[in-house]
């Protein structure tokens, strides 16, 4: 944990020593909520994500995951001296544009380093060079990859910390390759391991491609191909053209977006009066939202803009217009946006895009074309439009900004993702928490969430800690699952208005994980081990109230992430995770103990403890189930409070409003049974 976190823990200790108070004034709902209206909520950015596709950053690269990615690859100009870099001194950094190729690219290198069906370990890029030099888990034959690094931890010291790393990974017999878009400071120092990466020929990307799929272009077409894929940048432009030749050349080679491009830029260059401008430019951030709701903004954004008189030789001296850096006169149809009806079928309709691509490309012209004069009111208006009550509209919003992002990075940054993150409404911080996580789905853009977040998480006040904490609980715990139990384990013990939003954050990570058992069991035994180390350090030290505070706290979290429930509707994680994957049932069985043996979280704990009996059926496989849970609680409870948890449960399961099957009651206390020390 760096400083800046033990002096944010050594604050949150004076600030828990007074209470009801805090360093900043509240926000109008208690955190608990917040955190649990952005998790209902961000269930919508999982309707944009491919779920075939590996969202995951960090964590193992499977040898099958390898393979797919190196059927396409090409060795660049320079891979021959990065290879044998990288087998000479185990470390090699790739610098590059974004969209080359340094992945993959990074993946070879190593595979050719490793023993045949070795997997690759990703590491997170967060981790600086001295991060790296201290990191614990290097191992013998074994290759890493740190993906889109922001070198931000470059420096004088550059050159001295890339020696010690490589005498570190000689010592444990590793390979590690680093990849960033960045230009590593000082470069000249350490020329001998960073290497300027480019695209290989897309050409080449092709010939070895075609064989594969079976098609065989006719002699026009494929000179046609080669031309246009010949000017292309990136190599995955390639293998999007090539997975689409059997539908034509025509349309594999519309994946590139040509006629699309040219259709946006040809209505701009119209030169659009500013209503249509203004209406378009509204769409970018209101993108799919209910049409009552979009005509009611963009009045408002009408009133803010109020637009210069245009010249005297227009023929509308009355509307609004501004002025282009550069206009032309083409057709001014543009069929980019449709209007659908909702899916309730009330008669509603809502106005969007066709594809995110003819979002971004608006965006584009928007940017290049406009200045001053369109983007402040744009701006005043997204500072309004923010304010608005809580609700899918934000989802919305923050998703038209980070496609704002690709194209105005710093805007973003210090317009709107600090100041929402810190603002003192609900809306503002939970527009900035779905802007990370929808930054998090644009791989040039990820790392930069997971800096932002980071950077909230410590000196920055509560409310960023507080939106840091349901930002990682979201796409940003996804993809860099290893960062966020950190964090959010650390948010945890912060002051209440933070522990809490992080507590229901990690009980979202867990819940988003029940779709994958390996990600199940990571986060359960990461909690178990955080959870026993706590506990197991206040053996040798003197009990005092900081202390005492942080296991409440921490022992708060674990049972708030067992027995989340996004709504009433649902079901607990635990109930979730003892029916898909049923062999996590020691782990579950030994936090539940810790949390039922826990006096001042023993009542909810059985209240809980019978919500997760609720949802589980009486079939023969469940019981088997419920009966090995039961009887791993019990091994982590002394005979005297396993006799009080069965007395208490059986109580409330035979006399209480529980609905639970008789027959899955008596497979857990019969698990719990033990020679009775407690008189009923």
């Amino acid at each position: 944990m760096p400083d800046e976190a033990e002096q944010a823990v050594e604050a949150d200790e004076k600030q828990d020593s007074r209470p009801e108070q805090d360093d900043e004034p509240g926000p109008e709902t208690t955190e608990d909520d917040d955190a649990l209206h952005f998790h209902q909520q961000a269930s919508v950015i999982n309707n944009y994500v491919d779920p075939t596709a590996s969202r995951r950053v960090t964590g193992t690269i499977r040898p099958a995951e390898i393979a797919k990615a190196l059927r396409a690859f090409v060795p660049p100009n320079g891979f021959d001296l990065a290879a044998r870099c990288l087998g000479e001194r185990r470390l090699v950094i790739l610098s590059g544009e974004e969209g080359v190729g340094k992945r993959t690219s990074a993946l070879a290198a190593l595979r050719d380093q490793l023993s045949p069906g070795q997997p690759v370990t990703s590491l997170p890029p967060s981790l600086t060079l001295a991060g790296l030099v201290d990191y614990p888990h290097f191992k013998e034959g074994r290759g890493y990859l740190v993906q889109d690094w922001p070198a931000s931890g470059t420096g004088p010291s550059t050159a001295f910390d890339i020696d010690v790393l490589q005498r570190v990974l000689r010592r444990r017999d590793a390979y590690l390759v680093i990849t960033t878009g960045t230009a590593v400071s000082d470069r000249r120092s350490v020329s001998d391991v960073v290497q300027r990466w480019s695209a290989p020929d897309p050409i080449a990307v092709l010939d070895r491609l075609l064989p594969a799929t079976g098609v065989a272009p006719a002699d026009e077409d494929l000179t046609r191909l080669r031309d246009r894929l010949g000017q292309v940048h990136s190599p995955s432009d390639v293998v999007k053209v090539v997975e689409r030749l059997d539908r034509g050349v025509d349309e594999a080679l519309a994946a590139l977006g040509d006629a699309d491009r040219e259709r946006v830029a040809d209505w701009f260059a119209a030169d659009p009066d500013g209503r249509e401008l203004l209406t378009i430019a509204a769409l970018c951030f209101l993108d799919d939202v209910p049409e009552s709701i979009f005509q009611r903004l963009l009045a408002r954004l009408f009133e803010l803009a109020g637009g210069d008189h245009p010249p005297a030789d227009r023929d509308t001296p009355t509307t609004l217009w501004f002025p282009q850096h550069h206009a032309g006169d083409p057709d001014k149809t543009l069929d980019h946006v449709v209007r659908v009806a909702d899916a309730e079928g009330l008669g509603n309709f809502r106005r969007r895009f066709r594809s995110d691509r003819y979002l971004g490309l608006v965006l584009h012209e928007l940017t290049t074309r406009y200045g001053f004069q369109l983007w402040e009111p744009l701006r005043a208006w997204l500072g309004e439009v923010v304010q608005e009550p809580p609700s899918p509209l934000h989802v919305a919003l923050a998703r038209g900004v980070a496609h704002y992002a690709k194209e105005a990075p710093s805007d973003v940054q210090q317009t709107y993702l600090d100041d929402w993150a810190d603002g003192t409404t609900l809306s503002e911080r939970l527009t900035a928490a779905y802007l990370l996580s929808w930054l998090c789905l644009d791989d040039a853009l990820a790392s930069w969430a997971l800096r932002t977040a980071a950077g909230w998480t410590t000196n920055a006040g509560t409310r960023r800690a507080a939106t840091a904490a349901m930002a990682f609980g979201a796409q940003l715990g996804v993809r860099y699952p290893s960062d966020a139990l950190s964090w959010l384990w650390f948010l945890a013990l912060r002051n209440q208005a933070v522990s809490g939003v992080a507590a229901i954050s990690l009980g979202g990570l867990l819940r988003e994980a029940v779709v994958d058992e390996t990600s199940t069991t990571t986060i359960l035994r990461y909690l178990d081990r955080a959870l026993h180390q706590l506990l197991t350090e206040g053996v040798n030290r003197p009990e005092h109230g900081s202390y005492t505070r942080h296991v409440r706290k921490a022992t708060s979290t674990v049972l708030v992430a067992l027995t989340l429930r996004l709504d009433e509707s649902t079901e607990s994680t635990t109930a979730l995770i003892l029916r898909a994957f049923p062999r996590n049932v020691e782990v579950l069985g030994l936090l539940w103990g810790e949390v039922l043996r826990s006096w001042p979280h023993r009542t909810k704990a059985i209240d809980g403890l019978r919500m997760v009996l609720d949802a589980m059926s009486s079939d023969d496989e469940s019981l088997r189930v419920v009966g090995e849970f039961g009887a791993a609680v019990r091994g982590r409870l002394s005979d005297l409070e396993c006799d009080l948890l069965h007395r208490d449960l059986g109580h409330l399961l035979n006399h209480g409003d529980a609905v639970v099957s008789p027959t899955v009651a008596k497979a857990l206390l019969t698990a719990l049974e033990r020679q009775a020390t407690v008189r009923p």
